[in-house]
């Protein structure tokens, strides 16, 4: 689905009906949506798709964007990485990203993935924010390295369908003292993603 552009008398005028909204008390789902138009628009404007467009040149379309790149490029522009995976998907369908944080179900502490955040592609299936995702595959990755790649067959991502995924991840604090985690995807499966391998990365560079 292409997205839908807006001129920014437009935008100037989505302000003032949320304002007048929440001037009267009132919380609709329009005014969400127009919320989340401005947001893009935001977006847009702190990382413009010149700019996203470049950093793609270096990234090999065939594997996941690593979480280290997104980190950098977010740092250039002094934007959050959740901006800066925004508009880089706005350029590849078929990418996303996900911070996810390692913690406990409070109704039977099993441990999950809870999404943070998340960035996706349009041909790209993933959950949406505050779902828990149950997966001992991630789990053993996630604790084998604080970065590292790999592919998994036919994963299934809360409630998204089964599908195959490239996927890179890092931790925010290589010591781990939080359980916050990056996680960079992509459509398909590739074997030059070694399992646990971190090929993607320059260890090298991997300061918090």
């Amino acid at each position: 689905m292409p997205i839908k552009r807006y001129k920014p008398e437009q935008i100037v005028t989505m302000l003032r009906q949320i304002e007048v909204s929440i001037a009267n008390g009132k919380t609709t789902p329009q005014a969400w949506e127009q919320e989340e138009v401005i947001n893009a628009f935001a977006g847009q404007l702190l990382v413009p798709n010149w700019l996203a467009k470049s950093w793609l040149e270096s990234a090999p379309e065939h594997l996941p964007i690593p979480p280290f790149a997104l980190r950098s490029w977010a740092e250039q522009c002094r934007v959050s990485e959740e901006v800066a995976a925004k508009a880089l998907v706005r350029q590849r369908s078929f990418i996303g990203f996900l911070r996810l944080l390692a913690t406990r179900r409070k109704r039977d502490q099993t441990r999950v993935l809870q999404v943070l955040s998340c960035a996706k592609g349009d041909t790209l299936e993933l959950p949406s924010e505050r779902s828990h995702i149950e997966n001992a595959r991630l789990f053993e990755m996630f604790t084998s390295s604080t970065v590292g790649s790999g592919w998994i067959e036919q994963v299934s991502l809360a409630k998204c369908a089964p599908q195959d995924l490239g996927i890179s991840w890092r931790y925010a604090n290589k010591w781990r003292s939080e359980d916050t985690i990056w996680l960079s995807l992509i459509r398909g499966r590739n074997i030059e993603l070694d399992l646990y391998g971190g090929s993607l990365f320059d260890r090298a560079n991997a300061k918090t």
